[in-house]
């Protein structure tokens, strides 16, 4: 089946956030600091993509390298959840969930403008 307008927008959105995540982590885990060299690296959601008011901001972004990301991130997620806290600060989560909850619509034309924006800056 044929991706709609909407589905390409949001695939190069997501796309250009992840690889942001893992440009601003300089290509290593945040957790166990592997290199993207030694490991394959994802960009993992503090608050799930669900959430529209959250998913295309970085600061909701933390690259992990793929057991980090498997085995803590998903499998242990009160750990997980207070390093991240220990690590942005109680403060950051509180805003990020804050945003994440509140109500988003975007339109398509908005999100394709979102994945040009994160083209153009760096």
């Amino acid at each position: 089946m044929a991706k709609t307008e909407r589905q390409k927008a949001i695939a190069s959105a997501d796309k250009k956030w992840a690889d942001r995540v893992k440009d601003r982590a300089r290509y290593q885990c945040e957790y166990c600091k592997k290199s993207h060299e030694y490991t394959t690296l994802h960009a993992h959601h503090i608050f799930s993509r669900k959430h529209l008011g959250t998913r295309w901001l970085t600061d909701n972004g933390i690259c992990l390298c793929a057991h980090c990301h498997l085995y803590l991130a998903h499998r242990d997620t009160a750990t997980f959840m207070l390093w991240v806290q220990r690590k942005l600060g109680k403060g950051k989560i509180e805003i990020l969930e804050i945003k994440a909850h509140a109500i988003t619509k975007l339109s398509t034309a908005e999100i394709k403008l979102l994945a040009r924006h994160f083209g153009e800056v760096k």
